[in-house]
């Protein structure tokens, strides 16, 4: 029965793939995702064939049985890797998946609670306002993500209606599985950031998002006249990628689903509107 149910899941998560196909623009993302849905039918329905032919009369050895629970583990993990690339391909094409969008928003809301307070460090993270706003936002972001672009005008404007009350900090959470340029993107700017020059890497990177291939990385860093020798080196260094790599593992410590993702003094936002900005820092400031 178990292993029935998880073979429907199966084929309804294929039909999801291949109605995607019809519009999505991350074609090659949603190819490995079919490859890989039935891969993991493949592997079902060797196990429920392989159930089915054994006899009353056979009973299985213990070891059978843990072969068996280990591999619908690791099918179960697949499933999860598999849904969580699906929301976040959905989450992406607002214009192809309208109603699933607003299902998985629905489902998000449900899940997620608003009034729990994190503590995010700042860390080496950039900052703009003052150091002593009595507000720090958040926010979890990706160069490549298409809404991220879209968001940070709004972020400016926050930060132009609040001069002194909001401090703004930015957090590197690239989305590789879907993003091929967002870790390399990410890099580059905090290779900038080691130049005083993050926040104008910043804007260019979401000015030209998602032309975001290396050579085109370096272009940007020689426009802004950066020490293209230094730039480089510090663009390769390991220490530069453990940089995104601690905001990366931090995001996943504050469950951070799909970028962006804002935070108002550790509380997370509902939504990246103005508006919800605005309710934010009202009640942040008691008023």
């Amino acid at each position: 029965m178990l292993l029935t149910r998880f073979i429907s899941l199966g084929y309804l998560l294929l039909g999801m793939v291949v109605f995607a196909l019809t519009g999505c623009v991350n074609k090659r993302d949603l190819d490995e995702i079919k490859t890989t849905q039935q891969a993991i039918l493949i592997r079902l329905e060797k196990l429920e064939k392989g159930r089915g032919a054994a006899t009353s009369a056979y009973t299985p050895s213990p070891s059978s049985d843990t072969s068996s629970s280990k591999e619908l583990e690791e099918i179960k993990a697949l499933q999860k890797e598999i849904l969580a690339k699906l929301d976040n391909i959905i989450k992406e094409e607002a214009s192809v998946f309208p109603q699933l969008r607003k299902a998985l928003q629905a489902r998000e809301a449900a899940e997620i609670d608003y009034s729990k307070v994190y503590t995010i460090p700042i860390g080496h993270s950039p900052v703009k306002g003052p150091d002593a706003a009595p507000i720090v936002m958040v926010e979890f972001s990706d160069f490549q993500c298409p809404f991220c672009t879209k968001a940070a005008p709004v972020v400016q404007q926050v930060l132009n209606t609040y001069p002194d009350q909001v401090k703004f900090v930015y957090k590197h959470f690239p989305i590789q599985n879907i993003h091929e340029h967002a870790m390399n993107a990410a890099k580059a700017s905090v290779a900038a950031h080691k130049q005083g020059k993050f926040w104008e890497m910043h804007d260019l990177l979401f000015k030209h998002s998602p032309d975001l291939a290396e050579e085109k990385l370096m272009q940007y860093a020689q426009s802004l006249n950066l020490d293209m020798e230094r730039f480089q080196k510090d663009y390769a260094s390991s220490e530069v990628e453990k940089e995104v790599e601690e905001d990366l593992k931090l995001g996943e410590e504050v469950q951070i689903r799909g970028t962006p993702t804002f935070f108002m003094n550790g509380k997370r936002l509902p939504s990246w509107a103005f508006e919800a900005f605005q309710e934010a820092i009202k009640e942040a400031l008691g008023k």
